[in-house]
């Protein structure tokens, strides 16, 4: 299990940990298969937006469903997102195809 290291992996850790009732989990373990769920994805959204003042549409937990791969997210929208500075960066997110091919 990979431990956070970064300020801004800590912080996301405490808030999953949060939502999901638990923190036995790492930085590249998959929200949804550690016991996330839309709900609970929508409450991650949400304290992010609050506590690191980063608004982020809902479809960006389910593409980067890692702290590790949203925490890369994160710095490369605000590459001063990690040394604690509060963002108000709003990503475009390309939507989500639902087209069954």
């Amino acid at each position: 299990m990979s431990e956070p290291s970064r300020d801004l992996e800590q912080q996301l850790h405490g808030i999953w940990a949060e939502v999901l009732g638990h923190g036995d989990f790492g930085i590249s373990d998959n929200f949804f298969a550690i016991g996330g769920h839309s709900l609970a994805a929508a409450r991650v959204v949400s304290y992010i937006e609050q506590r690191l003042c980063n608004a982020l549409p809902m479809a960006v937990l389910f593409q980067n469903p890692t702290i590790a791969t949203l925490a890369s997210l994160l710095v490369s929208l605000d590459p001063e997102a990690d040394a604690g500075r509060p963002s108000m960066k709003i990503p475009v997110v390309e939507p989500i195809s639902l087209d069954c091919e």
